[in-house]
């Protein structure tokens, strides 16, 4: 690595990087993962870290590379549903707003009412939802901060059951 100029990137987050998916005494948990970065990259990003993530779909963790902190945050865009057109009452709400009148030139109008509608849906939505999105969020928090309490505590049977 020395005569590469390759140097080991800071990292936070999991510890260990592989887990052989068994659990107890069968248990291995290992740090098999690492981000490296040759000199170039450390002048051009000082401030560069990998962030080693909870386990998803594969026994080992993911990493994503932080290259320098930004505080800016895009608002979230408009995401139309599928699943809302299975629904009775979206073409009549979606009616509703459509026909409002608006007056000016035909790209204003239609910039207008796609606008009226996009408010409309989010609204319409937040009341007619189930809610799945924040279920699977929460479980997945859950199922990180297991991963996480596993990793302080490899051979903790509680954190291993409640991880599973």
């Amino acid at each position: 690595m020395q005569q590469a100029e390759l140097h080991i990137v800071p990292y936070r987050g999991i510890k260990f990087s592989w887990h052989n998916g068994q659990a107890c005494e069968n248990m291995i948990m290992k740090k098999l993962d690492w981000v490296l970065g040759n000199t170039t990259f450390a002048k051009d990003w000082p401030d560069a870290y990998a962030h080693f993530l909870p386990r998803d779909v594969s026994d080992h963790s993911s990493m994503v590379i932080h290259l320098s902190e930004d505080h800016f945050h895009p608002r979230p865009t408009f995401r139309f549903l599928n699943l809302w057109l299975d629904r009775e009452d979206f073409m009549p709400q979606l009616a509703r707003v459509w026909e409002q009148p608006v007056h000016g030139s035909p790209f204003f109008k239609l910039t207008t009412k796609l606008q009226m509608v996009k408010v409309s849906l989010k609204n319409w939505h937040k009341h007619n939802r189930t809610h799945i999105t924040s279920r699977v969020s929460k479980a997945k928090r859950d199922w990180a901060a297991a991963q996480e309490k596993l990793d302080g505590d490899p051979y903790s049977e509680e954190a291993s059951a409640v991880e599973r």
